[in-house]
């Protein structure tokens, strides 16, 4: 599918890129296939990965209690409040996917749920023998300038190199692969360490944030297969509507206005929020009178002012961003800073927090860009 997805972009771009009129919409296309991060493809006659997630304790039944929380980002006078009122019951074998449109917060949540971030009014509660265990999207908790069996070992150093090797085995990383640094590994590789490191965590909760991104196809199926048989306790994070129907016994969706939570999956979701939006279509107040052709004209004036002066902030952004990254990159690769572990780690941690901040700008910029072409 992300070939396809390949494909179809560059036929794009190579078609438009040099006619005036379609040239912006081209650049959008080329932006996009630049930051496009290439699943890798298993190679032929590979094993499909085992992965496998025990737990050690079993939790009492009450999981967690969240309750009248608010999720507030930020310090002042820049602080935010993305979500207010948050409630939620979590008993011991809930599987439950958390959606919501980009931005409303919900890495963010799970962060909190976690006390990785402060926290704004309302209570959390965890349950007694509870185990917890985070995978990050970005997958910061592995440290860049380990290798690969260190990673594994440094956490646990009373492993074999056999058994550290044969668990890594077991999720796909074999031979030299093991040895490399972690920088060195394409973002499916990253995503198997980690899915290897929270193997060892016999954890009783796991909390999910993307865990499919960037995994191959035997990959996500092994995945999807060892979240079915795992015995604990599931928050997961994900756009991925095959997962989203397949895994969670409830949806809990969360909006600027709150949180609503659905029974079931994905599927049992978009027919119970289309029967709720229908429901208040039919109890809403009568349309107000509309403006008149003079109004909307003069709003639509200021919108296109809005937006061209926003596209410009973006472009700037998105050069300054390409820049440092660029100069970064050079510095990570320079045999003087990458033998200076302080050094080195700065700037991969600076990188880490610049490449989502590029991707979003970039996402925004086709956003307006393509609107108005529309």
């Amino acid at each position: 599918l992300q070939q396809q997805e390949i494909a179809d972009l560059q036929d794009y771009i190579d078609r438009n890129r040099v006619r005036a009129s379609t040239a912006k919409r081209a650049h959008s296309r080329i932006l996009k296939l630049d930051k496009l991060e290439r699943i890798e493809r298993p190679h032929a006659g590979q094993k499909p990965p085992h992965i496998r997630f025990t737990t050690g304790l079993k939790s009492y039944e009450q999981v967690l209690d969240v309750e009248h929380l608010d999720l507030v980002v930020g310090e002042p006078p820049a602080r935010k409040t993305l979500l207010r009122d948050v409630n939620l019951e979590v008993k011991r074998g809930d599987r439950i996917a958390i959606i919501g449109e980009n931005g409303v917060g919900k890495s963010t949540f799970l962060k909190l749920l976690l006390d990785k971030i402060p926290k704004g009014p309302g209570e959390i509660y965890w349950g007694r023998n509870v185990q917890t265990a985070h995978y990050d999207q970005e997958i910061r908790e592995l440290s860049r300038s380990k290798r690969v069996i260190d990673e594994i070992w440094d956490r646990h150093p009373g492993m074999s190199e056999l058994q550290v090797r044969s668990l890594l085995g077991s999720v796909g990383l074999t031979g030299d692969h093991v040895f490399k640094a972690v920088a060195d590994l394409s973002g499916g590789e990253r995503a198997k360490v980690r899915l290897a490191e929270l193997m060892l965590e016999h954890a009783n909760v796991l909390l999910l944030d993307e865990p499919t991104n960037h995994l191959d196809l035997m990959a996500k199926e092994a995945l999807e297969e060892a979240l079915l048989d795992f015995e604990g306790t599931l928050l997961i994070v994900s756009h991925d509507r095959y997962l989203l129907n397949k895994i969670p016994t409830r949806i809990l969706e969360l909006t600027r206005q709150g949180a609503r939570e659905y029974q079931g999956g994905f599927d049992q979701y978009l027919t119970a929020s289309r029967l709720r939006e229908e429901r208040e279509a039919a109890t809403a107040p009568a349309a107000v009178k509309a403006p008149s052709a003079a109004a909307r004209g003069k709003a639509r004036r200021r919108d296109e002012a809005q937006r061209r002066q926003r596209i410009g902030e973006l472009e700037r952004t998105i050069e300054t961003l390409e820049g440092r990254i660029a100069e970064l990159e050079r510095e990570i690769a320079d045999p003087v800073i990458a033998s200076d572990y302080l050094a080195l780690g700065a700037r991969c941690e600076e990188l880490d927090r610049l490449r989502p901040e590029l991707s979003e700008a970039i996402d925004r910029w086709t956003e307006l860009s393509d609107g108005a072409e529309g």
